[in-house]
């Protein structure tokens, strides 16, 4: 929460400190705005690491995986796989 990050800042003892937690906060958050974007858009992967910021694709590609545990290919995957099922439902229910 803000609250929590808040706080850390307020404890931390040095600037090397400060400055990792803020690049690690900032990079959580354009991480955050990239799931939302493989889940909801039909951007390639390229496209919206761009989008978020990040210029070299390796780098997004390990920072994600890093965070999240898996690739942006697979969140992709899975977030076709989950709107296939919603249309067959959709269309089953009909």
């Amino acid at each position: 929460t803000i609250r929590e990050n808040c706080h850390h800042l307020v404890i931390c003892k040095s600037k090397t400190c400060c400055l990792n937690f803020i690049i690690r906060w900032f990079n959580k958050c354009r991480l955050t705005k990239a799931v939302e974007l493989l889940q909801s858009t039909r951007y390639n992967i390229l496209d919206v690491a761009t989008a978020v910021g990040y210029n070299n694709i390796s780098l997004f590609n390990r920072d994600f995986k890093k965070i999240y545990g898996t690739t942006p290919k697979e969140v992709r995957k899975i977030a076709k796989l989950e709107e296939k099922m919603k249309k067959s439902k959709k269309i089953s229910l009909q």
